[in-house]
Parts: C-alpha cells; structure tokens; sequence
C-alpha cells in the first residue's frame, strides 16, 4: 500500500521552484553584472524542482509486506512484528518498537489517505493506544 503526499504540497515546491527561477533569471537579464548570490537562488529553485520530482516519483509511506517504510533521504523502516505499541499524538502516529520510534506525520497526507492507513494498520493487527 502507498500513500502519497497532498497534492497541494507538490503543487507548492513546483511553485517555489519556477517563481525563484523565474525571478533569479529576471534578475541576472537586467542586471549588469550576476552576483555570486544569484547562482545560489538558482539552487534553491533546483532543490525545489528534485524534491517535487522526489515526491511525485516516490510516496510518503509504503507498507508491504508487515514492513513499513518512510521514503526520504533517510528513509526509516520497521517491520510490523517488531512494533510493540503504536501511540497517537495530535493525529500522526508514533511507532515504538524495543529500540528505535518512527512517526508518521499525518499532517502532509489527505483525509482519503489518513483513513486508508488507519484500516491498513487494523488490518496488520496494530494496537493503537
């Protein structure tokens, strides 16, 4: 099961990412001389540009197989057997296992996508406390 971002969110870097493009550009066109400050502006709007790319290639959350995994840089997993509680705090979910915790913040995810994690999670046989 994959659950994906908000739409919004997406939206939001593609937005950031062209506006600093458009406007570092802009910039370096009627200006005599490019700043060293513009190249970074022109960074910016390209970490922009990957982490929507990211988003849109790759969901949030992916539960296969009793394992749960957090796409990122990172990336954070456990399996489903090793989960000794799972607790609720202000709506996103906190995974405690005998050594680590994962949460999933549930804030970045639509109403559709909240209720499809929480029958997936009763369907694992999770206990939420």
């Amino acid at each position: 099961m994959k659950i994906r971002i908000k739409k919004k969110l997406q939206r939001g870097s593609l937005i950031l990412g062209v506006s600093y493009l458009f406007l570092t550009l802009l910039k370096i066109i009627f200006s005599e001389k490019a700043l060293w400050s513009d190249f970074g502006f022109i960074l910016v709007s390209l970490l922009f540009f990957v982490q929507f790319l990211y988003n849109t290639k790759y969901p949030y959350l992916n539960i296969e197989n009793g394992i749960i995994l957090i796409n990122g840089p990172l990336g954070k997993k456990v399996t489903v057997d090793d989960i000794e509680y799972v607790r609720t705090f202000y709506g996103d979910y906190i995974f405690h296992t005998k050594s680590k915790e994962l949460t999933i913040s549930t804030e970045h995810l639509e109403a559709s996508s909240k209720k499809a994690l929480q029958l997936k999670l009763e369907e694992l046989g999770v206990k939420v406390v």
